[in-house]
């Protein structure tokens, strides 16, 4: 499903609270200064990207449109409108009985979904000091994990989000248009 505004991680975005689990090897890394003062503003153009995506492609969140995630791509088919598939990078994933981000690069080596594209935010948050991009993973709110997200987002000027619920498990696609050559 595409992330929208109606989905209830982003639609109480301000009003969610912060609170986590106390073992402190798994909290969440706090982000440079300069980071945290464009989060809401990132959070924003995340929604409003995702917003044009579905304008663009109102089919995509129909009931009737069927999509596929391969290692790279995802690609939604609706009979009536066709297809359209997009280069994916596999953020990641939130446990949202543990309440628990992982990285997808955790898992590369084994699952195929796993994204060695991921490598790149572990990469930059080191590089540049931003421990929450370079940390495996840690105890988060909804509210942090969508920050996260959206940080990410605009790191690859992503031009939407796809999340997959499965068991219990949030999957996170940060979506991008192919480019033709």
């Amino acid at each position: 499903m595409i992330y929208t505004m109606g989905w209830e991680g982003l639609r109480n975005y301000k009003s969610l609270s912060n609170s986590r689990n106390t073992n402190r090897n798994l909290d969440k890394p706090s982000y440079p200064n300069k980071i945290r003062r464009i989060i809401p503003g990132l959070v924003s153009d995340l929604q409003q990207k995702n917003n044009e995506l579905l304008r663009s492609f109102p089919w995509l969140n129909s009931t009737r449109t069927t999509f596929e995630v391969l290692s790279e791509t995802i690609k939604y088919a609706n009979e009536n409108y066709g297809s359209k598939t997009f280069n994916i990078i596999n953020l990641g994933r939130f446990d949202t009985e543990s309440n628990i981000w992982s990285w997808s690069w955790t898992d590369i080596g084994n699952n195929f979904l796993s994204s060695s594209k991921s490598m790149m935010f572990k990469d930059y948050g080191s590089n540049k000091n931003i421990e929450v991009l370079a940390k495996a993973m840690w105890y988060t709110t909804k509210k942090e994990k969508i920050e996260v997200v959206a940080l990410c987002a605009k790191l690859v000027s992503s031009v939407g989000l796809e999340i997959q619920v499965k068991g219990g498990v949030e999957h996170f696609y940060l979506l991008s248009v192919p480019t033709e050559i």
